[in-house]
């Protein structure tokens, strides 16, 4: 709820920024216009008001609310701005015998309070109403009103007046309408996003549980090739809990950082693997995988890798090493790995579980392509569209 106030705080903050700059910004176009057709004996004083002093003003607020700073100034400044605009405006006027041509102002200005001030409600009513009265007393004992141009007046300033009182109204209950809507779907998306961690971290912890189970019944088997196939699914079950573990970690529970999947991922084969001596190059791009493509993807990085470990190098090999990128290839994502291994003979290569589940996953599953083949050792190139859903 907190972050719901607060994204609200900013987006208010945002439009009074961009008002008060267009405002401004028209001030600064009045004022221009002055310098040609504003009569002699007013010029000068609507030059300083239009082109000067209301620009700075109305600038300033747009730039501390841009800016986010000093909420409480910026709340007082909005409230004051349309006060100080109408008291110069009398001012101007008073010295003017035919308001005509500048009063239409100071309506513009009341329905301005109302409807893009962004002020609060209570706000709006008080410095609308001030204005009005402003405007119409002044009317009456400063300017030299005929009683149909003071009922002219008197008319346009309610007409302004209710109107923007009306609309200001309606926006007030379509935007209560609104944020009781947002709030309601911030919960129901909150309350979701926590059901989906705890999903994820149940699912990861599950997997935990069985690999722990498969961890247990190899100590009790003496076959050392029962053995391996029980340790090569304990890894691939870790992988897969990976997955779930940086998802229910995440802000963004649609998808994962794939580069930091593979570094943690490798960290682990390491760790559990025998022969270390190996070298990981890694070059893989912060893209975000869906977490429909994560987990088969991730399947055949293990795979992959497993397989290169345990098959690609001769025990006299000084350099090992295994390289993994992951780019973008136009609209498609690749996954390279290829290692400087001793390769395969394709021509005498009989098709392993492990090479019929990369393949699978990959074209199956994923909907994508797989290619393999020799090039100073073995190579794959997944690639995969990252819009396909299974």
């Amino acid at each position: 709820m907190q972050n719901y106030e607060k994204l609200q705080k900013e987006n208010r903050l945002k439009r009074i920024s961009i008002v008060f700059f267009l405002t401004g910004s028209l001030y600064l176009t009045q004022g221009i216009a002055d310098i040609f057709l504003s009569p002699d004996n007013i010029r000068e004083i609507a030059i300083i008001m239009h082109l000067f002093i209301m620009p700075a003003g109305l600038f300033t607020v747009a730039l501390l609310a841009y800016l986010r700073k000093n909420h409480k100034l910026i709340e007082t400044l909005i409230f004051l701005s349309p006060l100080v605009a109408n008291v110069l405006h009398i001012y101007v006027l008073s010295h003017f015998d035919d308001y005509n041509i500048y009063n239409a102002e100071v309506y513009i200005s009341v329905f301005w309070i109302f409807t893009v001030s962004n002020m609060h409600f209570r706000a709006m009513l008080v410095s609308a109403s001030i204005v009005v009265l402003l405007s119409f007393f002044s009317s009456l004992y400063l300017y030299d009103f005929s009683a149909a141009q003071l009922f002219q007046h008197s008319i346009w300033l309610l007409a302004s007046f209710s109107f923007g009182l009306s609309s200001a109204y309606l926006l007030k209950q379509s935007n209560q309408t609104v944020q009781s809507q947002h709030k309601e779907l911030h919960i129901q998306l909150t309350n979701k996003n926590i059901l989906l961690k705890e999903l994820f971290h149940r699912v990861k912890n599950n997997l935990q549980v069985i690999s722990g189970i498969l961890y247990m019944q190899s100590r009790k088997i003496n076959n050392e090739e029962m053995q391996l196939a029980y340790q090569n699914s304990i890894q691939t079950i870790k992988a897969m809990g990976m997955i779930h573990e940086k998802l229910s970690k995440s802000n963004d529970l649609t998808s994962i950082d794939f580069n930091e999947y593979v570094n943690d991922l490798v960290s682990y084969i390491n760790l559990n693997s025998q022969k270390n001596k190996i070298i990981f190059s890694i070059k893989c791009e912060s893209i975000p995988i869906s977490i429909e493509q994560a987990v088969p993807l991730g399947l055949i990085t293990n795979e992959i890798l497993t397989n290169s470990i345990k098959y690609a190098f001769k025990e006299e090999q000084e350099k090992k090493l295994i390289n993994i990128r992951l780019f973008l290839d136009d609209d498609n994502i690749a996954l390279e790995i290829s290692d400087n291994g001793v390769g395969i003979d394709f021509e005498n290569f009989e098709k392993n579980f492990g090479f019929t589940l990369i393949h699978s996953l990959a074209t199956q599953q994923l909907k994508g392509s797989c290619e393999c083949f020799n090039d100073n050792g073995l190579a794959y190139i997944i690639r995969i569209n990252p819009n396909e859903i299974y």
